[in-house]
């Protein structure tokens, strides 16, 4: 590996927003090198089910709605341009989204007042009585209760995503290190950030660096002096297979959800448990996520366990996305914070990359930037 060599930007962080970001930046023309302690995607975008819903993840009208409604229009020319690119399908598809009543709200009050702010925004968003539920998912039709339907939301194959922006940023030009932990980020004396330390050396940066090292984003914030409250909270999943024709859709009751695959997979998930930087899966974790397919009512013994896993995502204490360049260290961009939605936002948070490289205004985007957070 030479050490020595200089590029444009050095995005710290293979997950699926560095990746992403390195591929745009490379086809926007700037030298990129990609840096992650592990290999592409281990943590939070591996184990990722891939949902790309604003409905269900979304608590409240306002910038955070509009920026993932936003990254969910960009999708299509995106997996368009990246499939093409990289030649890997991530198995892109509209499979829409249903959210139900969870227990605590059994006549659905709550769920219709989210649907009434929902519908203002998105007119496709649509209210189901029960009997219409039972008609768009007929694994459901035992449920009498209502739902929100959102027809065009869809999802994606992470781990897939994050070959393709791999490759197809390999195709572009960019230099790829994998397992190459990033020491510290680096300084000049203005306070500009000039690179990253690397065990064999220093590396700089001619116009910056893009810091999206997940849950790992505040520890290297720290080797120049900042405090950003990145913390790691572990969301187990589980991996089911059903022999027959099961979910059409995806389902959401609360932060809880089912999401089936076209391979006929179903991913269950997801627990949120601040335990810090443990990667294991729990029995008790693995037990709530089987106490909400419980709850559903759904036929628990025709669902074939296939595996378990768990991912450590980034969250900040507003639970916002941290994007942005950060003020008095010019050079130095944060894209991290995602938490649940990495994969959703990953196509908004490349394109706010690439303004910031080419030192465009991002004042539309204030809502997520990091002076919000930020204490030396």
């Amino acid at each position: 590996m030479d050490t020595k060599a200089e590029f444009d930007v050095i995005v710290v962080g293979a997950g699926i927003i560095g990746s992403l970001s390195a591929w745009r930046l490379a086809q926007e023309g700037y030298r990129v090198a990609l840096v992650d302690a592990g290999q592409p995607g281990g943590q939070a975008s591996n184990a990722a089910a891939g949902i790309l819903s604003p409905s269900a993840e979304v608590d409240r009208a306002g910038p955070f709605w509009e920026l993932t409604a936003l990254s969910l229009e960009h999708y299509d020319q995106m997996v368009e341009e990246l499939q093409e690119e990289s030649g890997i399908e991530v198995d892109f598809r509209r499979s829409g989204v249903l959210q139900l009543p969870t227990l605590d709200d059994p006549g659905g009050e709550r769920l219709h007042e989210r649907y009434r702010w929902q519908s203002a925004l998105n007119p496709r968003i649509r209210w189901l009585s029960p009997p219409e539920v039972a008609e768009v998912e007929p694994a459901l039709a035992n449920w009498h209760l209502p739902a929100i339907y959102a027809p065009e939301e869809a999802q994606v194959h992470a781990p897939k995503m994050v070959q393709a922006a791999v490759r197809a940023a390999i195709w572009r030009g960019v230099q790829v290190w994998s397992g190459t932990p990033v020491e510290e980020l680096r300084l000049r004396p203005s306070g500009q950030v000039e690179g990253v330390q690397l065990a064999r050396g220093a590396v700089r940066a001619h116009v910056g660096v893009v810091l999206a090292a997940g849950a790992w984003t505040g520890i290297l914030a720290h080797t120049i002096g900042l405090h950003l409250p990145v913390e790691p909270v572990r969301g187990q999943v589980l991996g089911l297979h059903h022999d027959g024709p099961f979910l059409r859709h995806i389902v959401f009751w609360g932060s809880r959800y089912l999401c089936p695959k076209p391979d006929g997979r179903l991913i269950a998930g997801a627990t949120e448990d601040a335990v810090g930087f443990e990667g294991r899966t729990s029995l008790k974790g693995l037990w709530q996520v089987s106490q909400a397919l419980a709850e559903l009512g759904l036929p628990m013994d025709s669902l074939v366990f296939e595996r378990a896993w768990a991912g450590l995502r980034p969250k900040v204490p507003d639970g916002l996305p941290v994007l942005g360049p950060v003020p008095g260290y010019p050079g130095l961009f944060v894209a991290s914070g995602h938490h649940r939605n990495g994969i959703l936002l990953s196509a908004i948070t490349a394109e706010l990359v690439i303004k910031w490289a080419a030192g465009k205004d991002l004042t539309p985007w204030a809502a997520f930037a990091p002076e919000r957070l930020l204490t030396r």
